[in-house]
């Protein structure tokens, strides 16, 4: 796989993720109703909810001091007030803006063992980038050759190739021998203290750099994301709704 391709698997990954968490926020509101419930010029409440049940409801309220979302789905507010309106919860970008616009207290996020073992992995080819035998580099797969293209996904890969390397008492290069040791402690981390500790101590080894603590090994939560497209899928219907009357 060239270059070129490697991206656009990695955005049609995204793409796709995206349509799933949309595809499951419209079913679990598939039956919901919209229904205003306060609208004056500086206070907006609606109620999000389906008949006879209380499952996934919600109400979205709007001040000029910022929004609310309340309900079965949980409890967010956002930094952004009745200005930004309902068209600010119904737009396109739910990862990254809405997100953005969350109150800090909200931005819920875990350990990903994903993207822990990518910077591991990305950290050292950057290594190998600069410093590697032609004869070994020429046997690196592309996505090793150039390290922004390397995904956890690559892990077991790595790990074939690092045990390889490790076994050929021909190349000369020890380091495959300590990152082969390293990978085996590292398959054991499960929380991210223990993967900052980790980090820390084998920084050198390992080609983090002295800040090392800047990788990021943490993501959003899954259940944050599917409260964020439920209340987008809300807020796109609202908006629907309103301009059905209007017409």
């Amino acid at each position: 796989m060239d270059v070129t391709k490697s991206r656009e698997a990695y955005i049609e990954e995204r793409r796709q993720t995206e349509g799933e968490r949309k595809a499951r926020a419209a079913e679990k509101l598939k039956d919901h109703q919209y229904n205003c419930l306060v609208k004056q010029p500086d206070v907006e409440v609606w109620r999000c909810k389906a008949e006879g049940t209380t499952a996934y409801a919600f109400d979205i309220m709007m001040t000029r001091f910022g929004i609310a979302v309340l309900g079965d789905i949980g409890d967010l507010t956002f930094s952004v007030g009745l200005g930004y309106g309902m068209s600010f919860l119904a737009g396109d970008d739910v990862t990254y803006y809405l997100h953005t616009k969350l109150n800090e207290t909200h931005k819920k996020r875990v350990f990903s063992t994903t993207l822990f073992r990518q910077v591991l992995v990305s950290s050292i080819c950057r290594a190998l980038h600069d410093e590697c035998s032609e004869e070994i580099w020429d046997t690196l797969p592309v996505w090793a050759q150039d390290a922004d293209l390397v995904r956890g996904s690559h892990w077991q890969e790595f790990r074939a190739l690092t045990l390889t390397h490790r076994r050929n008492l021909d190349n000369g290069d020890d380091r495959w021998m300590h990152w082969d040791d390293l990978f085996d402690d590292a398959e054991r981390i499960g929380f991210t203290e223990e993967a900052h500790q980790f980090m820390r101590d084998n920084a050198k080894v390992l080609c983090l750099g002295e800040e090392w603590y800047e990788h990021c090994i943490t993501k959003t939560c899954d259940s944050l994301y599917s409260q964020l497209y439920m209340i987008n899928h809300a807020a796109k219907a609202i908006m629907a709704q309103a301009d059905q009357v209007a017409a």
